[in-house]
């Protein structure tokens, strides 16, 4: 909650004349909801980041989690959230924690190996057709492998 939420609620218990009615409620409701927008716009912003980071766009990010492109620039507006599985699917790809992109912690811990984070970086400005075209030569890279 923000300070001034705080400041609110205090006043409203301490007044002697405070009816609590609906009005109350419907504020307090207000700060709660402002609360998960909060949470919600560091995570969107975590993800917007990360997808400036590498390069990727927002249809790439519609194909990752399975999503319409529609709700993918629905979250960068602000009108919905990423489920947890798509988080859990974001924070995969990019290497960091499921708590670092809900805003839980402030550094994201990657459980990249320093090759693999290598590889991730020098694929930030391919097109998705050389994407596609990188992933099928690992596929043909693990067939080689078996």
């Amino acid at each position: 909650m923000f300070d001034c939420d705080y400041i609110i609620i205090q006043h409203l218990l301490d007044d002697k004349t405070a009816n609590l009615t609906s009005v109350d409620f419907s504020v307090l409701h207000k700060i709660s909801e402002r609360k998960l927008v909060k949470r919600m716009t560091i995570t969107v912003q975590r993800i917007v980041d990360l997808m400036e980071h590498y390069g990727s766009s927002g249809a790439f990010m519609s194909r990752l989690c399975g999503k319409s492109r529609t709700l993918v620039a629905s979250w960068q507006a602000g009108k919905s959230v990423p489920t947890a599985s798509d988080i859990a699917t974001i924070a995969a790809r990019y290497g960091v924690s499921e708590a670092y992109l809900r805003g839980e912690v402030d550094f994201p811990e990657s459980n990249l190996s320093a090759l693999q984070r290598r590889l991730m970086d020098s694929t930030h400005d391919l097109t998705d057709d050389e994407m596609r075209k990188v992933i099928e030569y690992v596929r043909f890279v693990k067939f080689l492998r078996e």
